[in-house]
């Protein structure tokens, strides 16, 4: 029976045969038999017509193609779900040249129609390190097995990026003979997975530094099995290699100290029993014998029967902040007792709130029992002496407005007496914007005492210091005492053998002022010696490099007679004046030239030469006289130059080691400089720099 689909069709066909339109006609023609089946044919029919152009009679012929149409179907189905598909599916001949790449495929690797119609080749789809691997491993394979399985970097044409994919490749074989004739491909896109995949390696890195960092380890035990999971940090922590143990219970518990197994027992079994948390803290001991300090932290798990399963938990070693604590405990109890011994308080002090913390020698030191008193700044204030006040009240303000360190001294008053202290305090800005201050106390007042007795008897040595080094001067000042008074004893015999003659009236009167000259030098000279053994006050006079220079050498020319010693002084002109006390700068120069010619006494005669020479020089950029004794002696050690200048320090036999002390001082004094360098050729150069 005719589809009913069809008869139209069919009709209308034999109808136009009918009416002379056609002879014969050819419909694919759908047949249901009696069992419901629907037959697909292709019916052919002619006719041949009588001499009027009636039908005579029709010959027909049906050919059954149901197998052909339904094959057909199933190609056009497959076909749709290989274009539909969201993998990348692909055909190449057994050589290797692609000659179709589905949709989905030429989107994924960046291929547009026109492209993927050219001509391309199985290597040219994948990453160009993947391709030795495809020809000389993955099509071997194939050819031989059938298939093949694994993950290949494709590559994108455009970008050259690489496309991580699950590669399933096979063979379709030629009908009959069985031969290779497709190498079919169906391949998909796991970047994601790929990435999903990264992603919980780096999670799990993370989470391993995490607890390597925090020493914080994780774990699960089966408390029916008695099977545990552990991290790879609580192995560390219990020194033991994964790879080696396999943790379970009850034999977990031969890692735990002797002394705790039995108390960690009880504890676990207590809590299964109970189904309930715990927490507890023991000791491990490594294989090494080493002791760590943990703490366990354990949580029960329940299925929806309420039934207890496993417990998952934490495991924290607490090792080095035990540790620390103690170290903590031991370096407080040293703090405070090395502050006891150094007289050193500390103290915090809030801004905000004007409370204070105070170190236990703090409060000793101010004489206060810290049960009775409260250390704020208000209570402080009482507790300082009333002059110094003002002075500690307005250096804290500028420090609080300025957020600066500071560093001050002042008196504090004690029922025993006054005591000297010097504080110390750098801010700090804490993370809730509060501004502290933390710093130190120091106990001055015995420190102060020694100095006021160093500084009487330093004064008391620096004036018999003086007092030798005028005796040193003494025979060169008699000698140039010696000369006004011999001219004195001249001028005057000369004044009386001129008595009664008139016409020597002018002479007369030169012989008698050159007397009076002579006689206020003398005078003069003896004054400044008083003064100096007397400690007077200085007299601050402009006075020439080259005056001083020649004072000095005057002074001097006997003992460097004596000592055969060649003499040069070099002074330019033009040079400005120097401002100081003439008799001071004299004792400093006089100085250097006699340790210059003490250090000449012990070398040849012909090799012996003193050099004195002025020049203009700088003190911080302002212009400076510098002043230079150099001899060709014996030198000094480095050890000496580093000490040279400390007050009683001497290389010299019966030596006080107060001369170049005191010198140093008189030249500071005047904002100067006074240093020493040994010679490259031997001996010794002193200089001074004062302000010009």
């Amino acid at each position: 029976m005719t589809h009913p689909d069809d008869l139209a069709a069919d009709i209308d066909q034999f109808n136009r045969v009918l009416g002379g339109e056609i002879d014969g006609y050819s419909l694919d023609k759908r047949w249901i038999r009696k069992d419901g089946c629907v037959i697909h044919s292709i019916m052919s029919a002619k006719c041949e017509r009588r001499k009027d152009g009636s039908v005579d009679y029709f010959v027909g012929l049906v050919l059954d193609i149901t197998e052909r149409k339904r094959s057909e179907d199933e190609q056009r189905t497959l076909a749709s779900l290989v274009e539909n598909s969201n993998d990348f599916i692909g055909m190449a001949s057994p050589e290797g040249a692609v000659f179709y790449v589905n949709s989905a495929g030429q989107r994924l690797v960046g291929l547009n129609g026109s492209e993927a119609a050219r001509e391309t080749r199985i290597t040219d789809y994948v990453m160009e390190e993947e391709s030795d691997r495809v020809q000389k491993e993955i099509l071997p394979a194939v050819k031989q097995t059938g298939a093949w399985e694994g993950e290949v970097r494709f590559r994108h044409f455009h970008t050259g990026a690489a496309i991580p994919m699950l590669v399933n490749t096979f063979v379709i074989p030629e009908r009959g003979s069985g031969r290779p004739l497709v190498l079919a491909t169906i391949s998909r896109d796991i970047t994601e997975i790929k990435r999903a995949e990264e992603e919980l390696r780096r999670s799990e890195a993370y989470l391993a530094e995490g607890q390597r960092l925090s020493h914080t380890a994780s774990w699960a035990w089966n408390v029916s099995t008695g099977e545990i999971f552990w991290s790879q940090e609580l192995f560390r922590i219990y020194g033991l290699d994964p790879k080696r143990i396999k943790p379970g219970y009850p034999s977990v518990l031969d890692y735990i100290h002797a002394d705790d197994r039995s108390r960690a027992q009880r504890t676990f079994e207590e809590a299964v029993r109970e189904k309930r948390g715990y927490e507890l803290a023991y000791r491990v001991t490594r294989p090494d014998g080493t002791i760590r300090y943990v703490n366990n932290i354990a949580h029960p798990v329940f299925d929806k029967a309420g039934t207890l399963i496993e417990y998952v938990g934490t495991t924290i070693d607490n090792t080095e902040r035990i540790r620390a604590e103690e170290k903590i405990c031991r370096s407080e109890g040293d703090l405070a007792e090395a502050q006891r011994i150094g007289q050193i308080g500390s103290w915090i002090w809030n801004v905000a709130t004007g409370e204070c913390l105070w170190s236990e020698e703090h409060f000793r030191m101010v004489g206060i029992d810290p049960e009775k008193f409260k250390p704020t700044r208000e209570n402080t204030k009482r507790l300082i002496h009333p002059e110094d006040l003002p002075f500690v009240e307005q250096t804290l303000e500028r420090a609080i407005r300025e957020k600066s360190h500071y560093e001050m001294e002042y008196r504090i008053v004690r029922p025993d007496g006054v005591r000297y202290h010097r504080c110390t305090g750098r801010p700090i800005e804490r993370a809730n914007g509060e501004l502290e201050f933390i710093g130190v106390v120091v106990d001055l007042t015995e420190r102060k005492r020694a100095e006021d007795e160093l500084q009487k008897t330093q004064m008391k040595l620096e004036r018999v210091a003086q007092v030798s080094a005028m005796a040193e001067m003494a025979a060169a000042i008699a000698h140039e005492i010696n000369q006004p008074l011999g001219a004195i004893a001249n001028n005057s015999s000369y004044c009386l053998q001129l008595l009664g003659k008139p016409e020597a009236e002018a002479k007369k009167r030169a012989a008698l002022k050159d007397i009076a000259g002579d006689a206020n030098r003398a005078s003069a000279i003896i004054e400044r010696i008083r003064g100096l053994t007397k400690g007077s006050a200085r007299e601050i006079t402009k006075l020439k490099a080259e005056e001083l220079i020649a004072e000095v050498v005057t002074l001097t020319q006997r003992s460097l007679e004596e000592h055969r010693i060649q003499l040069r002084t070099s002074v330019p002109k033009g040079l400005p004046p120097i401002s100081g006390d003439r008799v001071q700068l004299q004792q400093v120069l006089f100085n250097l030239v006699v340790n210059a010619i003490e250090a000449m006494s012990g070398i040849q005669k012909d090799s012996r030469a003193l050099t004195i020479k002025a020049a203009r020089s700088a003190i911080d950029g302002s212009g400076a006289i510098l002043i230079t004794v150099a001899d060709t002696g014996s030198g000094f050690e480095r050890i000496t130059a580093d000490r040279m200048f400390d007050a009683f320090y001497t290389t010299k036999p019966g030596g006080m080691g107060m001369g170049l002390r005191i010198s140093r001082s008189i030249i500071e004094g005047y904002g100067g400089q006074l240093s020493a360098r040994r010679n490259k050729g031997g001996g010794a150069t002193f200089s001074f720099v004062l302000p010009a």
